[in-house]
């Protein structure tokens, strides 16, 4: 590129002038709104912010340009190599605290829409943990003891944040290493449908990912480096199940039963802290014959790496997020493979799905200032709650329950359209591929060659229900049998059935089994329930965040307030604060009202968030930015302290 014609020339020397060519290089490969918010920081001018009109942040994507023309985007480029040579040349100071007023304004330019700014806070709390702030020592007694259960991401951000809190803590983990859910499911092709960079926590968010959608294998490396960065293995005790837990009146502490290899025994505590999250149980649906097959078969989160599937005849039962990810890997080696569909599935195409991060990207990411923390608060709202719109039922909005409102429609019609281009010319597949019922209603999925592995020679898709299942194979409806040498379960979790095994015994003796019944769990902000004092809850009822998000921001603010209502009752001399049924029936009941006015209770499907009688019991109905706010700060009002 001529000089002049995008960035300025700048004269410089030694490990600046090399400095200002590898930024040079990796400009080219930056995200223009996540570099315009640093533009913006760096110069303290937001007038680059009226220069630069940015398009519209669209659906599950990046809008990596910005829609600014070729000569807009180098002309960008130049200005923000300019501002960030100057910054080094300055000695490369500390960038300016930024009001919350002024951070709405830059994020309003960088997404090309309104912000409201009730987001300021979410906002610049995020740029203040990037910055290096944590929360404050708790000041509770130095005998003040928490059991932690899990040590996947939940676990492992409570572990941190209690350690940083001064809280003394001991985690209990079933397996013989760190990693929750990333590390029992080692399926072909696992791995998330979440920004890698927003899947990511605060205090670890500068990971070196080398995918933007990280594979199973990274996912786990990122918890082991979480573990080791922050010293916790020390405080982790693996191969330790833990069956249960009973609070004792009489000392106002948990009796924890665990088992490991010196036999069963009991630990105690001040405060259990419930990590196994929602999605730690294979489900395995009751299908008749399935002891009578005589091949293997096995849950995706149960893979028997010992099965070789070269050249067999493979059935895969369930189209969810598990079946996304497997079914084309499979069918990349299986003789046969027939995909058994109870219903159809929404996904998005993504053109970053498989893509590795590039060296110029990790160099914007190190080097550049406040570039990671403007890129994560841009995805955390490009992938989160401006979803939240589209799945608000429209009361006056009538499209024969396809869709819930005119944006939901709009969704409709794209992700239709990415459909039917890859299966142009096979309407039978179109029929039975292209959803019925409205975006989101079920898990929103990212595309992994779903289409494209259907057409395959070697793919069979199945519609019919299971009748029944025979030592050769599967039976579905109208009598078709479909001969299979191994049957793989993509049929998801026991979503509903928070805690269990564990056996749970509260104050008044009470199981929770008996306050939820088998599938009906319920929590304060999805944290606490009467009874259970000083039990708390991570991924808890109700906060599963269906539109999108960042579900490690959501556990970041469950944990903090945890250590802050520890923190209050400390101040108060109390042992355990245990949530009053007033604020806890409330909430539920507030819960419950929103979710009727939301997409997946539309009775045009069936999904996992759903309880037996059609109660809404995994997600939240509200924004990020609500529950964020709901859990800001503690009342200890809603508590009663014993």
């Amino acid at each position: 590129m001529a000089a002049g014609k995008g960035f300025a020339v700048v004269a410089q020397d030694g490990a600046l002038d090399k400095w200002r060519a590898d930024l040079h290089d990796a400009l080219r490969d930056a995200c223009i709104p996540a570099l315009l918010l640093v533009l913006a920081h760096v110069s303290r001018d937001l007038s680059c912010l009226d220069r630069y009109p940015l398009s519209r942040t669209r659906t599950m994507s990046e809008n990596d340009d910005g829609g600014l023309s070729d000569e807009q985007r180098e002309r960008l480029r130049g200005e923000a190599l300019d501002a960030l040579v100057r910054w080094r040349r300055d000695g490369s100071p500390r960038l300016p605290r930024l009001s919350e007023d002024r951070v709405v304004r830059m994020m309003k330019a960088a997404v090309g829409s309104d912000v409201p700014a009730e987001y300021g806070p979410m906002f610049t709390s995020e740029l203040a943990r990037l910055d290096g702030e944590t929360i404050e020592p708790a000041g509770v007694d130095p005998s003040f003891h928490v059991v932690v259960i899990g040590s996947g991401l939940s676990g492992l951000c409570a572990a941190k944040m209690l350690q940083d809190a001064g809280i003394s803590y001991e985690v209990l983990e079933k397996s013989d290493s760190v990693g929750g859910t990333w590390h029992d499911n080692v399926y072909p092709g696992c791995g998330v449908d979440t920004p890698s960079h927003l899947y990511s926590f605060s205090f670890a968010a500068d990971y070196p990912w080398k995918k933007y959608f990280a594979s199973r294998d990274e996912l786990h490396a990122y918890t082991r480096h979480l573990a080791d960065r922050f010293a916790l293995g020390r405080e982790i005790r693996l191969n330790t199940t833990v069956h249960g837990a009973r609070f004792d009146v009489t000392s106002g502490r948990w009796q924890v039963e665990i088992e490991d290899a010196a036999g069963k025994r009991v630990r105690h505590a001040d405060a259990v802290i419930s990590a196994v999250g929602q999605l730690n149980r294979p489900k395995i649906p009751d299908i008749p014959g399935l002891t009578e097959f005589a091949g293997p078969w096995f849950h995706t989160a149960e893979w028997n790496a010992d099965v070789d599937l070269r050249g067999k005849k493979v059935g895969v039962v369930g189209t969810g997020a598990s079946a996304m990810q497997v079914v084309p890997r499979i069918a990349e080696v299986a003789g046969r493979l027939t995909v058994f569909q109870r219903s159809k599935i929404w996904f998005a195409g993504n053109q970053k799905y498989r893509t590795r991060i590039t060296p110029r990207v990790s160099t914007l990411l190190n080097d550049v200032p406040s570039y990671l923390a403007w890129y994560r608060i841009y995805l955390s709202w490009s992938w989160g709650d401006s979803l939240h719109a589209s799945v608000r039922k429209d009361p006056a909005w009538d499209d024969g329950g396809k869709s819930v409102n005119k944006i939901n429609a709009a969704h409709r019609t794209t992700l239709s359209a990415h459909m039917e281009r890859i299966l142009d010319g096979r309407p039978d597949l179109i029929e039975r591929v292209v959803p019925d019922y409205p975006p989101f209603g079920k898990r929103m999925l990212i595309d992994n060659g779903w289409c494209e592995t259907l057409l395959r020679s070697n793919v069979e898709l199945v519609t019919e229900p299971i009748e029944k299942i025979t030592a050769d194979g599967v039976v579905t409806g109208g009598g078709s049998a479909h001969d299979c040498d191994v049957i793989v379960f993509a049929t998801g979790f026991e979503a509903q059935r928070l805690l269990a095994p564990m056996d749970i015994i509260g104050a008044d003796g009470k199981s929770i089994r008996d306050v939820w019944g088998d599938d009906d769990p319920r929590a304060y902000l999805g944290i606490t329930v009467p009874g259970f004092p000083n039990l708390f809850c991570l991924y808890g009822p109700g906060t599963n965040s269906a539109h999108g998000g960042s579900l490690l921001m959501t556990i970041e603010a469950q944990v903090a307030y945890i250590i802050r209502l520890i923190s209050q009752l400390g101040g108060q001399g109390g042992k355990f604060v245990d949530c009053k049924a007033e604020p806890y029936e409330a909430y539920n009941q507030a819960l419950d009202d929103a979710h009727a006015k939301m997409v997946w209770t539309h009775p045009g499907m069936r999904n996992w968030y759903r309880n037996a009688k059609g109660r809404v019991v995994t997600n939240t109905p509200w924004r990020q930015v609500d529950y964020l706010a709901m859990t800001r700060t503690p009342d200890l009002d809603d508590y009663t302290v014993g």
